[in-house]
């Protein structure tokens, strides 16, 4: 066992080590000890970073979305609506596409969350800061007059439902290329629009 990293190297380490588990067995069967053996730490000190399987199912998904977050920063710098969400949209696909096995992980974190209702208000939180972004988006190109008045909010939860929904067929598919799916995407979101 390797000590006297620093936490985050390891914290990192453990994320890495779970998800590869996790992925394998499956959430129900991994098991804290899988986790430890992995990631190389004594079980004492996996305890010492998380408390439990929940709480580095919870951290690996944070991990994942630092990312995201990035995109959505350069995103929200971009004054036109129309390159802003382009950019964002092939960012987004790219990232998933280019991280298979934390697409996944995630794919598979959603699934324990639903089963498990006390984790809903973290989905929620999502969802509503993902929506939060594209109407941020859209209505800034509103505003400016790039984009027709709209119900941003209804537009907004489309999107944030069928881009997350198309990362896993972007990946499964071979023949959806993320060049085409970002200008399909920009043709049905925003075509009307402009």
């Amino acid at each position: 066992m390797t000590k006297n990293k620093p936490k985050d190297e390891r914290i990192s380490e453990i994320i890495g080590a779970a998800v590869e588990i996790f992925v394998e067995m499956g959430y129900e069967r991994a098991s804290m000890n899988a986790i430890s053996a992995k990631a190389g730490v004594s079980k004492g000190g996996l305890y010492h970073h998380f408390k439990s399987k929940d709480e580095i199912l919870l951290a690996a998904n944070t991990e994942y979305m630092k990312p995201i977050y990035g995109f959505m920063q350069v995103a929200q710098s971009i004054a036109d609506p129309v390159v802003s969400l382009k950019g964002f949209i092939k960012n987004y696909l790219s990232y998933w596409l280019s991280h298979e096995k934390e697409l996944v992980f995630t794919f598979l974190s959603m699934a324990k969350m639903l089963a498990q209702n006390t984790m809903w208000p973290l989905i929620d939180g999502y969802s509503s800061e993902m929506i939060g972004f594209y109407e941020s988006i859209l209505q800034k190109g509103v505003e400016t007059g790039k984009l027709r008045n709209h119900n941003v909010k209804a537009r907004a939860t489309v999107l944030f439902s069928a881009l997350d929904g198309a990362s896993g067929y972007v990946v499964m598919c071979d023949s959806l290329s993320i060049g085409t799916m970002t200008e399909q995407f920009i043709e049905v979101f925003l075509g009307d629009l402009q």
